[in-house]
């Protein structure tokens, strides 16, 4: 069998901070390592494994980690002071984690998710670098932040993601003749960032929603398809409510009121200066891409930038019936009864509210392409 390193962070390991491998020097090589803890290298923290779990933290002056397979970094921090390298043979899955919290009465239950461990790659002093390579690259929720000037660099030889994880509740009061329910879903979006020269290359590169941002030059290059379009959110509401009253002319009277939106949030690209670049196609829909100087978007095939598209439905029903006896009319009493119904609805689609933006404060916005060029619904 294969050896195996764990590192678990127990109560009373070597410090109050939970770190169970500290050292000047770490250089940990193993087969398989699963991190829950903390391993900390004052000076340098050296990680060789055939695959590797990181729940926990990885910190060092300077971080050098190598997977022969893959490495997920499940709401795992890796930090280091000066330079983090990490080279993945395999996949690099970069995952934030969730909390859902359930609550079961009666007549109230509410299951709410929300964010747990932000999974975090993170260069902090002045002249950092950072680079990350990986076979597939998949950043759900996640950054990868370079604070440093130095340059950050992040690599798949395949597939680039910047996905959006989902957070939100679901909520319902009451039941019967009176209820409420309401569900919600937010998009905590995945971040690249770096004080200096931020560089992201991918056979195919697809962000949704993602930050992307550099007090440098920031350039998204793809052997292929560069993609940027919007992270999904959304809201569902629904009341309703039953009354009677009368005793001689029984009225009853109900609501109802839904709402339905869904909204795109946008990828926003930012830098002082701006390249995105694709062999065969650049496709966006609702981006904001800003740059202090010189702009440029280029495709060896098509260019394809447009809104996004927001959508909302709104409808309220009311009735009244009314029956029993009645006054009035050529006898004075009347027995029967009557009833009414109001329809309200809207519903549209819109595109004013997820346009896209390509900016420049200072220099020129360049558009390029070997085929076709489509700029729609563009500021």
């Amino acid at each position: 069998m294969a050896p195996r390193v764990y590192a678990m962070a127990q109560k009373g390991d070597l410090n109050g901070e939970g770190a169970l491998i500290s050292a000047d020097v770490i250089d940990l090589r193993s087969n398989r390592l699963t991190n829950s803890g903390t391993i900390a290298g004052r000076k340098l923290t050296l990680l060789n494994t055939e695959s590797l779990l990181n729940e926990g933290a990885i910190t060092g002056d300077k971080v050098g980690i190598k997977t022969t397979n893959n490495f997920d970094s499940i709401g795992g921090k890796v930090e280091a002071e000066r330079a983090l390298l990490v080279d993945v043979g395999g996949d690099l899955n970069h995952e934030s984690t969730t909390m859902t919290t359930n609550v079961d009465l009666s007549h109230f239950q509410r299951s709410e998710t929300t964010l747990g461990r932000k999974a975090l790659f993170h260069v902090k002093g002045e002249d950092g670098q950072l680079q990350l390579s990986s076979n597939n690259l998949n950043a759900k929720g996640a950054d990868i932040i370079n604070d440093g000037n130095g340059n950050t660099l992040v690599q798949s030889k395949n597939n680039m993601n910047l996905t959006a994880l989902s957070v939100g509740f679901d909520e319902k009061m009451g039941k019967g003749n009176h209820y409420r329910h309401e569900k919600v879903e937010e998009a905590v979006v995945s971040q690249v960032k770096g004080k200096g020269n931020v560089l992201l290359t991918g056979k195919n590169i697809l962000s949704e929603g993602a930050q992307l941002d550099s007090e440098a030059k920031l350039m998204a290059i793809a052997e292929n398809d560069l993609v940027l379009n919007g992270a999904k959110e959304s809201r569902d509401f629904e009341e309703f409510h039953k009354t009677k009253s009368g005793s001689v002319a029984k009225v009853t009277k109900t609501s109802l009121d839904q709402q339905q939106s869904v909204t795109q949030v946008g990828t926003q690209v930012s830098g002082k200066e701006v390249v995105l670049s694709a062999g065969h196609d650049v496709k966006a829909k609702g981006i904001q891409a800003i740059a202090d100087d010189n702009l440029h978007v280029q495709a060896g095939h098509d260019v394809d930038i447009a809104a996004d598209t927001n959508h909302f439905k709104n409808k309220r029903v009311e009735t009244k019936k009314t029956s029993g006896v009645f006054t009035g009319g050529g006898i004075g009493i009347t027995f029967g009864s009557k009833s009414e119904k109001h329809d309200y609805e809207t519903e549209g689609w819109t595109q004013s509210d997820a346009r896209s933006t390509l900016g420049s404060m200072n220099g020129n916005i360049r558009v390029s392409a070997g085929n076709h060029t489509n700029v729609l619904g563009t500021d």
